[in-house]
């Protein structure tokens, strides 16, 4: 089977563990602008061109192909297998990009003031009013722009303990604070997820600037 499609970008987590020779795999689930296939107890991803790439994930030039749930895959370090339909997705000449903070080549720096308020705007404008939009106004104790969120209102309560634990740098309560909020909200990946993945990456990306991730790995290690 001649591949289709070349593939733009591949995260360098999965080119690392994907094998030389097919292993089957499956449709998982089929969205807009992506699609999950189930491998060896491991979600990989397919991205179309308007989507960034992320972790065990492949990014295409074009659109995705059409595919549906729980069709049969086969995954290698060559191609992507859709032996039903007669399509692949070729790897060999993806670009492999790693995604981690520490491969970053160019030192971090804090993010200047217009920075944090242009991300302020950019929440009051463009979040979703059931996500986690109006925990910015919550935390701050600020009249809200946003109709009332049952989910949001759970976090806040919980997330002052995440952020006095990680001021006094407890790992062990850190986990616990991040362990009483995962999970809430909406979403395939729950907002609370997002936002704790947020807040473990604002913390290594500010330690990475002052030369301390070594101090602040085992929090979010622990979270």
């Amino acid at each position: 089977m001649k591949p289709t499609s070349t593939a733009e970008a591949i995260s360098a987590e999965l080119a690392a563990i994907l094998p030389a020779e097919p292993i089957p795999a499956a449709v998982h689930s089929v969205f807009r602008t992506s699609v999950n296939l189930l491998w060896q107890e491991r979600l990989v991803t397919l991205l179309d061109a308007s989507r960034p790439l992320y972790p065990f994930s492949v990014r295409l030039p074009g659109a995705l192909p059409s595919l549906t749930v729980g069709e049969p895959a086969l995954l290698s370090r060559e191609a992507i297998l859709f032996p039903r339909q007669g399509v692949a997705v070729g790897l060999s000449r993806a670009a492999v990009q790693s995604l981690s903070l520490f491969s970053l080549v160019q030192p971090l720096q804090t993010p200047p003031s217009e920075a944090l308020q242009a991300l302020r705007e950019t929440i009051l404008t463009h979040g979703r009013p059931e996500g986690f939009a109006p925990l910015l106004f919550l935390l701050e104790d600020k009249p809200c722009p946003f109709p009332d969120n049952p989910y949001v209102r759970y976090a806040a309560a919980r997330i002052p303990a995440l952020i006095t634990a990680l001021r006094q740098r407890d790992a062990l309560a850190a986990a616990e604070a991040a362990y009483s909020i995962a999970g809430c909200g909406i979403g395939l990946t729950p907002s609370a997820d997002d936002f704790l993945c947020g807040v473990m990456t604002a913390l290594l990306a500010s330690a990475l600037a002052c030369g301390q991730e070594r101090d602040w790995l085992p929090l979010t290690d622990a979270m």
